[in-house]
C-alpha cells in the first residue's frame, strides 16, 4: 500500500474533474481498497459478509480455489489469443487476487 499511497500524493490530474470520463482500475481498485478500510476487514471479507454471503453466491469470490480456477473461463487479448488473469496485488477492488496469498 506504501507505493498506491506514493503514487497518488505526487500524482497531477492530467485534466479538470468531471472534464471527461473514463474506466480506470487504479479508481476501481482504490475505490475497494477505501471499502475496506471503513468495513475494517480485507476486501475478500468485505464482499463476501456484504454481498455474495447474503445473495448465497457461492461460486463467486475474490481469490479462486484450484477448483474454480479449473472451471474459470480463459480470457482473450485483442489478438483472440489465451491471456493470463489479472493480478492486482494491492487493488483487490479491481481485479481477483491469488488465494495463495494471505492479503489481496
Amino acid at each position: 500500500m506504501d507505493q498506491l499511497y506514493e503514487f497518488l500524493s505526487g500524482y497531477t490530474l492530467q485534466r479538470d474533474i468531471g472534464a471527461r470520463y473514463e474506466y480506470s482500475n487504479l479508481g476501481g481498485g482504490l475505490l475497494g481498497h477505501v471499502l475496506s478500510l471503513r468495513g475494517g476487514m480485507d476486501y475478500e471479507a468485505l464482499v463476501r459478509t456484504r454481498i455474495t454471503g447474503p445473495l448465497e453466491m457461492n461460486d463467486t469470490a475474490i481469490g479462486l480455489s484450484d477448483d474454480a480456477k479449473k472451471r474459470l473461463a480463459v480470457g482473450h487479448g485483442a489478438r483472440l489469443k489465451p491471456v493470463p488473469n489479472w493480478d492486482f496485488r494491492a487493488l483487490a477492488g479491481a481485479a481477483p487476487c491469488d488465494p495463495r496469498r494471505t492479503t489481496c
